[in-house]
């Protein structure tokens, strides 16, 4: 069995240019595993319009059309390094997916153990047994999908998991039965916000976030609607949820990239109980 970082590795040994599309945390993710791997990653790229003269890694940011112009659509290999769910941002990525071979890694959140060839066979015994407790075959579809997205890297699988956010909460969720929640890592509210669209009878949301200026964020909203006399009551905790009781380092960035980590350094104070 292959995966990805193999498929990467021989590819660049041929010649051909591996590219990052976007900055950040996640960049950084792909860098590690790139390095581990032996390969090499040419540039970095931002979308058309994005692109301020800033350096990433000790290499000047590119363009989408400057990096063509240098390595060739055709020819370069490029690694998506960032989330989004916003429409135009995704008919961005939609774009460069269809001008150049586009993957879309699957790395670590936290920890560093990393899902490939080798995570999948040493695992195969989980991974099948944990397919046989899906009730239906959408599910194990699904499932099937994702455990090859996670090797591959390819887009087209991924989108092929999707589930229409109204469906996954009405059909799947049936979060119209909903009277308490918890959210594990409610950032500043945003999910809170999607579900009760969904879940008009909520009443409680407990709501956990570890990151200080999140959890001031979150507070705001938790108050906003107290004082509106709002029927749903968010009670927020800052604290993180794990399986077990520890002491553990957590990067507290103030955003969507806070998270725990095994650096000391990135800390900025925050650790967890």
């Amino acid at each position: 069995m292959t995966d990805l970082w193999h498929y990467l590795k021989s590819q660049a040994d041929s010649g051909r240019p591996i590219l990052l599309y976007g900055m950040g945390n996640g960049a950084d993710k792909i860098i590690a595993v790139c390095e581990a791997y032996g390969i090499p990653v040419a540039d970095f790229f931002a979308s058309d319009g994005f692109v301020r003269g800033h350096s990433f890694h000790g290499k000047v940011v590119l363009s989408f059309s400057q990096a063509c112009e240098k390595y060739g659509a055709e020819h370069m290999i490029v690694l998506l390094s960032f989330a989004s769910s916003r429409p135009e941002v995704l008919e961005t990525i939609r774009r460069v997916a269809s001008a150049c071979e586009m993957y879309i890694p699957d790395v670590p959140v936290c920890g560093t153990e990393l899902f490939n060839a080798e995570f999948y066979e040493s695992h195969l015994h989980e991974i099948t047994a944990a397919r046989a407790l899906f009730a239906d075959e959408e599910s194990r579809r699904v499932y099937d999908g994702i455990m090859e997205y996670k090797l591959t890297g390819r887009m087209d699988i991924l989108r092929a998991t999707e589930s229409d956010p109204a469906d996954a909460y009405r059909n799947i969720l049936h979060a119209e039965e909903f009277l308490t929640a918890a959210d594990l890592g409610a950032y500043n509210g945003d999910s809170i916000r999607d579900l009760r669209q969904y879940a008009p009878h909520l009443r409680d949301v407990i709501a956990f976030e570890p990151d200080r200026r999140n959890f001031r964020k979150l507070t705001e909203y938790a108050t906003a609607l107290r004082e509106a006399g709002d029927t749903l009551t968010v009670h927020p905790v800052q604290a993180g949820a794990w399986s077990h009781t520890a002491t553990l380092i957590f990067h507290g960035s103030g955003n969507r990239n806070a998270g725990l980590t095994d650096t000391p350094a990135e800390a900025k104070g925050n650790i967890l109980p």
